[in-house]
């Protein structure tokens, strides 16, 4: 190979390179706008609100004694089907709404 020909190929590998990062950062721009429109939107009451169920939720089930009664236990499991959110997860929830 000569030098030119390893100048050519080198350019098109940095060429092709950036055309990559250029794609996935194009990609994760649409992925993110996606998301940010499929967020649900609260104004300041309904925010509020929902910040208020998922902090009584949290205590509620603080050392596995609940203090809620059946309907609510069977919207957060999905009438069973899934894991309730842990303590840990609704602080992960409440940030997510806040910012």
């Amino acid at each position: 190979m000569t030098h030119e020909e390893a100048r050519t190929r080198a350019d098109k590998i940095v060429s092709d390179s950036i055309a990559s990062k250029d794609l996935v950062q194009e990609t994760l721009a649409a992925a993110l706008l996606e998301m940010d429109r499929k967020a649900p939107k609260f104004d300041s009451r309904e925010q509020a609100t929902v910040l208020a169920a998922l902090r009584y939720w949290q205590r509620a089930v603080v050392g596995g004694r609940p203090t809620f009664n059946i309907a609510e236990w069977d919207i957060a499991t999905g009438d069973n089907t899934l894991d309730p959110l842990t303590v840990e997860e609704i602080d992960e929830v409440c940030n997510r709404i806040n910012r």
